[in-house]
Order: C-alpha cells, then structure tokens, then sequence
C-alpha cells in the first residue's frame, strides 16, 4: 500500500515551552481525528490504518513528547510522566480543534493510555475513541528497574541491543509475528536516549487510574498473539467503563492493518451497531 501524503507538519507549543510534532493527513474539511501513537512509535508503522482512516477524517498524528522529534528547553529538566503527556494531549486538542466542534480521537499503546488518562481527567472528551492495546502498567524485568537510574545514556547502543533480545527471548514472538519484532526493533534504533530514559524511568511505576468515570464510547482493539498488551488488561479496561467493549484481532500485525483502519471508520460511523457480531463472537 503507497504511504498516505502528509498533507501539513505542524509544530505545536506546550504550555511549558516544549514544541511536538503533528503531522497531518486527509482533506482538511473532513472531520477531525488527533492519533496519539505508541511509546516511540514511528508514522510508517501506521501507514495501512493512516490511508484508510483518512479517507473519511482530517488525521492529526501527535508525536509526544518522548520521541525524537520533540523540542524541549532543558531536556535534562523536561517533565516524561503520563501526567505531562495528558496535559500535552489537553494542549494540542486546544490548538487543533476549535471549541465547539465534534471531533475523534484514536491511539496506540502509551498513546492510547495517555487518551484514557485524559478521558478519566474530566478533560474535553471526543465523541468516541478507538484505543489499540492500551497500558494498564509497564512491566520492566526486575534487574532493569533497579539498574536504570544508574545506567548512562552513553551505554545506550550496547543496552538496545540487551532491550532487543529480552523481547525476542520474552516478549514476542519472531516467528509468529516478525512484523511486531521489527517494528519495535526499529523504534529503538532511531530513539533519542537522553529522552528515552527518563522517560521509562517516569512509567515504571505507572498504574492506570480508575475509568468508572469514563463514558466516552470507546472501542479496544487488542491482539490476541501480541505478549506485550494482553488481552486480559485490556477486558479489564473495558468492563470499567460504561460505554467500551473488546474486539480482540489476530496479532499486532493486525491492529496495524488495513482491517483496523476499516473497523475504526466503521466505527466512528455507526458505533457498535455495525460490530455487534464481531464483538458478539468475542464475547463467547
């Protein structure tokens, strides 16, 4: 599939002097949708969801704060919690999309959490979301929580490498879905490490707060082979909140699929209604 055109690149202004870059996708009188991505996700690892979603929504694609292309102050200084990317995600909803109009929002692991963060904040909800394996907790190997604070950013190219085998050898699964390997793998060559630490170092005690409160309909998206976001935490998530469900995929290959794509405009379309077998046979 040819990748979608990036119609705009905007540069966004948080309201501690950070800058993050959005780019965007579709016609710009469709209407709305902010995609917040995964924890260093890169956009060609969305570009099947991309070129569907787009052909019915303006897409703006947020890169937070964590990963190479953001601009920050004083970096040594900069603030990587889910608190902050909850608040950028308050920032840049602000700047996108003018009060009073409808709009949609969709994300991917740490960016899917960060939308439910916000949704369980009382902040300026969507009409509806799609959520791909969201976090309830980031689970680090008990040697890594306790060596990373002392670890210096210098080392990062030999500790990337130990990163990409702790995921083939406990993680993922390479031969089952070589895609989700060589994503992750992909994402961890092009990281910036000075924002890459402090970062893992601020979620590695994270826990997902409570989502009674959340009555956005919201759609979770989750693979059934994908190791990394179990389907467990995510049927979790759903039963906490009024208005989700669970339409459990193939793979995390499929979450980044054309399919995805399509079940999200369907989705955003109709709601449930269009799904109800699916989510019927997941349910049995």
């Amino acid at each position: 599939m040819p990748e979608p055109t990036i119609r705009a690149e905007h540069w966004l202004s948080m309201d501690d002097g950070a800058s993050l870059r959005v780019l965007e996708f579709g016609e710009p009188s469709a209407p709305p949708l902010i995609f917040v991505a995964g924890w260093l996700s890169l956009p060609r690892g969305w570009t099947e969801v991309i070129a569907e979603v787009c052909r019915d929504y303006r897409l703006f694609y947020l890169e937070t704060r964590e990963k190479a292309s953001s601009r920050l102050r004083a970096e040594h200084a900069a603030d990587f919690s889910v608190e902050r990317l909850r608040l950028d995600l308050v920032n840049a909803v602000a700047a996108l999309v003018p009060a009073g109009q409808h709009f949609r929002m969709a994300g991917s692991s740490l960016g899917a959490t960060v939308i439910l963060e916000y949704l369980a904040a009382g902040c300026r909800p969507p009409d509806s979301a799609v959520l791909i394996a969201p976090n309830r907790e980031y689970r680090y190997p008990a040697w890594f929580r306790i060596a990373l604070p002392y670890l210096p950013v210098a080392i990062y190219p030999v500790l990337r490498e130990v990163i990409k085998f702790y995921l083939r050898r406990f993680r993922l699964d390479p031969q089952q879905d070589p895609e989700q390997y060589a994503k992750y793998a992909a994402t961890l060559d092009c990281a910036d490490p000075h924002k890459l630490k402090p970062n893992a170092i601020s979620l590695m005690h994270y826990q997902l707060p409570a989502l009674g409160n959340v009555n956005t309909p919201i759609l979770i998206l989750g693979g059934a082979a994908d190791k990394l976001h179990g389907l467990d935490d995510l049927r979790w998530m759903a039963e906490q909140m009024p208005q989700a469900r669970l339409l459990p995929m193939a793979s995390n290959k499929a979450t980044h699929s054309a399919q995805a794509g399509m079940t999200m405009r369907r989705f955003f379309a109709q709601g449930f209604s269009q799904l109800t077998p699916q989510l019927d046979e997941a349910q049995r």
